[in-house]
């Protein structure tokens, strides 16, 4: 009987080993959470003229301050409705903005989460409006 565990054993261990390494090689093909200083973001969303440009607040008075032309606002609680029709491709540059940066950050993890690989955090639309401003006078 102690002859039949060597051979369990080692097929345990074969399975473990396989689904250490798939969950691995998924890992790294998912995008890693990222924050762009403001100048980043703007060089970013110029560079790209695919980037979806995400404002996640929702007071009608915040978005009248700092308004980004282009910008697509969406609540965070709406987003993961939403995201598959205006993005349906995981690999499209996505940008989120907010007011202090706190809504963009739960906005980029969970479109991470949701598979997406090209999520940036660009924190908050008044600081990305004046490094858009600035890149567009320095041209």
């Amino acid at each position: 009987m102690g002859f039949l565990i060597l051979p369990a054993l080692s097929m345990l261990l074969a399975v473990v080993l396989l689904l250490l390494f798939s969950y691995v090689a998924a890992r790294g093909r998912q995008g890693a959470y990222t924050r762009l200083p403001p100048e980043l973001a703007a060089e970013r969303l110029r560079g790209d003229e695919g980037a979806l440009l995400i404002d996640l607040r929702t007071d009608p008075e915040d978005l009248k301050v700092c308004a980004i032309d282009g910008a697509v606002h969406i609540a965070l609680r709406q987003l993961e409705g939403r995201i598959g029709r205006l993005a349906p491709d995981l690999d499209r540059v996505i940008l989120l903005v907010c007011d202090t940066g706190l809504y963009s950050r739960a906005g980029a993890l969970l479109l991470l989460e949701l598979g997406y690989r090209r999520v940036y955090d660009a924190g908050g639309a008044c600081a990305l409006k004046q490094a858009l401003e600035a890149c567009a006078s320095a041209a």
